[in-house]
């Protein structure tokens, strides 16, 4: 009995030591956590307002807004050694788009809700094989849809250091994502990101490590891989915060705003057309 009760005192100074450790703001070493049949589920929502003006149009401004409120879940399949076999898709898919002054759904959005994908994600948080599972089942549009998600999986999650973070501490991540512009496919928006640990704050379910993110991205190139040459000129930056759980290891929160500008010119048949190009993001994803 006495063994027993001296385990479960070591147990609990062990764990009130790690959370004094964090309290303190000791160097942190954040891993994402799994456990097979782990299933998470998520809420987010996306709005995007973005004006459109050309020089075909001169002095006329097309306004686009678009929101997509998603349900998410995030099931583990498989453990391996430091990493995890996903399961990723939705349980709600709602994207609207609303352009001079009417809504409509986004094309293909209502059948994106069956999408079904699975990928290997890593402990520090490196994303990998994404493959989609259904792809027998889902329509010409989706399948695209998730064909492009496929490309810029591996570039959409935060990844960690190998070495623990003290409070103040940071690192650096580049990444690049094909751009999705229509006849410019090939184009690769490149993204550097700058994390900073600010410190510790009570979250859903336990103690979250706060996470400032500063981002900036750049698209700047000529594409012809569609018969019309394409010259894109584009950058921006955005700043963000996340709320990890260290001891679940599994992301809590996610709130990011982002602006991107500048210009994009098609030329056809020996004219050129030239668009400047405004959008901003704002981005939330909140753990159910």
């Amino acid at each position: 009995m006495k063994s027993i009760n001296l385990r479960i005192l070591v147990v609990c100074v062990l764990t009130l030591a790690f959370e004094s450790l964090v309290l303190a703001g000791g160097p942190v070493k954040l891993r994402y956590k799994f456990e097979k049949g782990q299933n998470l589920k998520y809420g987010m929502v996306m709005d995007q307002a973005m004006e459109v003006t050309t020089d075909a149009a001169p002095g006329v401004a097309q306004k686009i807004k678009m929101r997509m409120d998603v349900g998410m879940y995030q099931k583990v399949i498989a453990v391996e050694k430091a990493a995890a076999v996903l399961e990723v898709g939705f349980t709600k898919f709602d994207a609207m788009m609303e352009m001079g002054g009417n809504k409509m759904p986004i094309p293909g959005s209502e059948g994106f809700k069956k999408m079904r994908m699975s990928m290997r994600m890593t402990e520090l948080g490196k994303m990998d094989e994404p493959k989609i599972i259904n792809a027998a089942e889902l329509d010409q549009t989706v399948k695209q849809m998730a064909e492009q998600m496929k490309k810029s999986i591996s570039q959409n999650s935060l990844i960690f250091p190998e070495k623990p973070i003290p409070i103040g501490g940071s690192w650096d991540m580049d990444t690049e994502i094909p751009a999705n512009l229509p006849g410019a496919s090939e184009l690769k928006m490149k993204f550097k990101s700058k994390y900073k640990l600010l410190g510790f704050a009570k979250c859903k379910g336990g103690q979250c490590a706060k996470i400032q993110a500063k981002v900036t991205v750049s698209l700047h190139g000529k594409a012809e891989s569609s018969g019309v040459p394409t010259q894109a000129d584009m950058d921006g930056s955005g700043e963000g915060v996340n709320l990890f759980d260290v001891k679940r290891g599994i992301m809590v929160k996610s709130d990011a705003k982002m602006t991107i500008a500048g210009d994009v010119t098609a030329t056809t048949q020996d004219q050129k057309v030239s668009s400047k190009i405004k959008m901003d993001i704002d981005l939330k994803m909140d753990l159910k």
